[in-house]
Parts: C-alpha cells; structure tokens; sequence
C-alpha cells in the first residue's frame, strides 16, 4: 500500500488527511502508539513487511530518504514518518489523494476557471472554508456584489486540488438542470437531447463522492427557486456555491471587506505599482471608496490606463459626486435580504474620469467589466 501511495498508484484515503490536517503528525503518532500497534496480530511482520515496501520504493522516494525511514527504531514513529511521507511528498499524480472515478478525461467542459495572480490576504477564510466543508458536505459563501466570492472559490479549490479526484465549476444561469445538460461530455452526440444528455450526466455526477469538489458560482437566488436545488444537494460530493442571497437552512459563512491599511492598499499597488509612492493619496482613495473590493480592483485599472496622477484621482472620485452620505446608499441586492452599497455608483464614476477621450472610455469600460475582481 505505502508503496503504491509513493507512486501515486494508489490514493491516499481521504479520512487519513481530514483526520491528519494541518501537519497533526503528534497525534498521529499517538493513534498509533495507543490504538493501532497494539491491535496489530504480528507487530514485528507488519515492521518487516514495510520496510520491505520502502526498499522496493527506493527508485521513487530515493536512498537517502528510505535510509532514514529505516533507521527510526519507535515503531509508532516509524510507521508516522512512512505515512507523513506519503502525504507530504509532492507527486506528479493529479489524482493521487483521492479514489476513482477520475472524469479529467471526460469532461471536456466545466474546468476551474483560472486565478487572478492578484489574490490578496484572505488566509483566514480560507482556512475557516477548509474547515467548514469537512464539517459539512456543502457551504455557501455569501457576500455583497463585487466582494471577490467567485474568485475566493476558485482560489480555494487551487489550493485544495490534491484533496481531490475531481473539481467541476459551473456559472449558475438560473436553472441547474440546464447547467449540467450543457456540461460536454466527451462521448456525447449531437443527436441527443437535452433531456438525455441531463440524464446521462446527471447519471455520472450522482456516482462522485466527497473527495470531489462542485462549484456553483453566481447562485443569486434561494435555494427555493431552483427545483431541482434540493435533489443535487443531496449526493455525497462536496458542494461550493457562491451567492448575494444568506440561506438559513445551510452553513453559510460571509465574506467581508479586505482590511482597508493593509490588504486593499497591496491590491491596489498590485494592479497600479506607480502608487506605491503615494500611500496617503491611495489610502484616502480607499476610503472615498469605501473599501469596496471591486472598486478598488477598477479604480487602479483606471489610474493606470489614464496616466492621471494618484492626487488627481482622488480629486476626481471626492469632488465628482460619489462621497455619498451614509443614508444614500443604494441597494445591491434584494431577495428577502437587503444589502446596501456604492457599486452601481462607483462603476459609472470610475469610467467617466475626465482625463480620458471617449473611445479611450470605451476600451477602459470593455475591459474593466470582463476582469473578475482580483480577492
């Protein structure tokens, strides 16, 4: 077993990692010292019979390591250091920590879309979100538009994607059963229906299990209003859904602002590095617009495409209109849930920055508007 785990040959259970989270080896250590040693039949044999699975491995894992796996006299520390090795090694082996069906070959569609390099802070969250989902089969993130949930998501299963077999990302467009008929399958035909190719991929969805990761972005309805919602939550692959809405019968856990001294002001620099000079300029940008994720992203869009100076920007975001006070905000989302903001605002402020030429406004606007927000 350790040593088709070393060539990836064989998956890794993911009970042993949920268990083992966090580089817990002590406590492994100890499991195995108090509860699996002492069940062994024949402790010596199971000692031989390792070591003799770490010669045959030497190819892989490498003289220097199986000599020191070897030389651990403990047996408890021993049969850790030969599990801790499996788990941390880095592998070729997409698939290694988690058991078939791998559908990498078949999917043709549905890929995780890729990561905005300027991904900033949210370290917490993203250890609460581990958390949370091996707590619990499905988890929605919810936040106001523009806070980064989608790209939160992704980053998450970047992250994560040795823990599992399978990530598949779908954009809800107001009804799942479409989304996944419209999944491409690489055996499907042009002669199939809609209805046949929801059941034949359906069909495959419902055999995954948790060691499969599903991403539902933009799910800004309840989960009321998609009928076939309560079916899909019901198989055993764990589920990701990115939404404006807060369901009260599922676990939820809300996004916030990135910390307005630290994350925002690395973000910004990020995307407009001529700003790090003005960190004063750029802070009050910040806070003019009130630290607004989206926002932030396109107003350093803006800033660099346009030439302006930072000072200049700020005068124009303070001086244009869009310092609201706090009683005319307007509202971005109503579904039984009301959260106010300054997007819509914010959006049609930073594109109409009186240093830029109408066409240069228009390619500004296309552009900006097909960025996803960089958190």
């Amino acid at each position: 077993m350790y040593s088709r785990w070393c060539t990836g040959a064989r998956p890794i259970p993911m009970e042993i990692l949920r268990t083992y989270e966090e580089n817990n080896f002590e406590v492994m250590e100890k499991d195995f010292h108090d509860k699996i040693i002492p069940n062994l039949i024949n402790e010596s044999q199971a000692r031989s019979q390792t070591e003799g699975l770490i010669h045959d491995s030497r190819n892989i894992i490498g003289n220097k390591t199986a000599d020191e796996l070897i030389t651990l006299t403990d047996n408890a520390v021993f049969f850790t250091a030969v599990i801790r090795y499996a788990i941390l090694s880095d592998h070729e082996h997409s698939g290694l920590f988690s058991p078939p069906p791998d559908l990498t070959d078949t999917i043709q569609s549905n890929r995780l879309p890729s990561v905005t390099e300027e991904f900033i802070g949210r370290k917490s969250e993203l250890k609460e979100c581990n958390k949370l989902l091996q707590e619990h089969s499905i988890l929605f993130i919810s936040g106001v538009a523009g806070i980064g949930k989608s790209e939160f998501a992704k980053n998450y299963a970047d992250k994560n994607r040795k823990k599992y077999t399978n990530i598949i990302y779908f954009y809800y467009d107001g009804d799942l059963k479409k989304s996944i008929a419209g999944m491409e399958f690489d055996d499907d035909t042009s002669e199939m229906t809609e209805k046949m190719l929801f059941e034949r991929h359906y069909k495959i969805l419902k055999k995954l299990h948790h060691d499969s990761l599903i991403i539902l972005d933009n799910f800004n309805v309840l989960p009321k209003d998609d009928n076939f919602f309560r079916e899909f939550v019901q198989n055993d692959f764990q589920l990701l859904i990115t939404t404006r809405c807060h369901p009260t019968q599922y676990p939820v856990m809300k996004l916030k602002e990135l910390d307005a001294d630290t994350e925002l002001p690395e973000l910004f620099y990020c995307l407009c590095p001529s700003a790090k000079n003005k960190t004063e300029a750029t802070k009050q940008i910040i806070q003019t617009l009130h630290s607004h994720t989206l926002t932030v992203v396109l107003s350093a869009l803006s800033l660099s495409a346009s030439g302006m100076e930072v000072s200049e920007l700020l005068y124009e975001l303070q001086h244009c209109g869009l310092d609201f006070p706090s009683d005319e905000n307007i509202e971005l989302y109503k579904d039984g849930n009301y959260t106010d903001g300054l997007m819509t605002e914010h959006l049609r402020k930073l594109l109409q920055l009186g240093k830029l030429s109408g066409s240069r406004i228009d390619i500004l606007r296309n552009l900006s508007l097909s960025l996803p927000p960089a958190c």
